[in-house]
C-alpha cells in the first residue's frame, strides 16, 4: 500500500509541468529589484549624455561663429546667420529649449536654453 502510494507521487510528479505560485512570485520580486537598481542609474547616464550633446553642440556652434568671423571679420547676429553651414535657425538642446545666441560687437555667448550652465565664447584675440 505504501509503495503504491509513493509509486503514485513519483509519477504525478512526472507528470507535473511548470512552475508553482511562489517560484513565479520569487521570480517577479528579484527582477522588480534589478529594475528597481538599474532604473536610477540609467536616468543618471542619460543626464550625462545630454549634458555631453549640448557641450559638443554648443562647440560646433562656437566653431561656426568663428568660421564666420574669420571670413568676414564679423560674428553672426544670430543662428540664422550659419545656415549656410548646416546650422537651423532655432536650434533646441536635449532638454527641448532653444539654444540662446547673444552677440556683441566683438564678441558672442552661446548657451544652452534650459539653464543647465553649458555656454561657449570666443577665444581670446581674433
Amino acid at each position: 500500500m505504501i509503495k503504491k502510494m509513493v509509486k503514485n507521487i513519483r509519477t504525478l510528479r512526472k507528470n507535473q509541468k511548470g512552475f508553482t505560485l511562489i517560484e513565479l512570485m520569487v521570480v517577479v520580486v528579484i527582477i522588480g529589484i534589478l529594475v528597481g537598481i538599474a532604473l536610477p542609474q540609467f536616468t543618471v547616464a542619460h543626464e550625462k549624455a545630454k549634458v555631453k550633446r549640448a557641450m559638443a553642440e554648443i562647440k560646433n556652434f562656437k566653431t561656426v561663429a568663428m568660421v564666420i568671423y574669420a571670413e568676414n571679420g564679423t560674428y553672426p547676429t544670430n543662428f540664422s546667420g550659419m545656415s549656410e553651414y548646416n546650422i537651423p535657425s532655432g536650434p533646441k538642446d536635449p532638454w527641448n529649449a532653444l539654444y540662446l545666441y547673444s552677440d556683441g560687437p566683438s564678441s558672442f555667448l552661446i548657451k544652452d536654453g534650459s539653464e543647465k550652465g553649458i555656454s561657449a565664447t570666443p577665444l581670446l584675440g581674433p
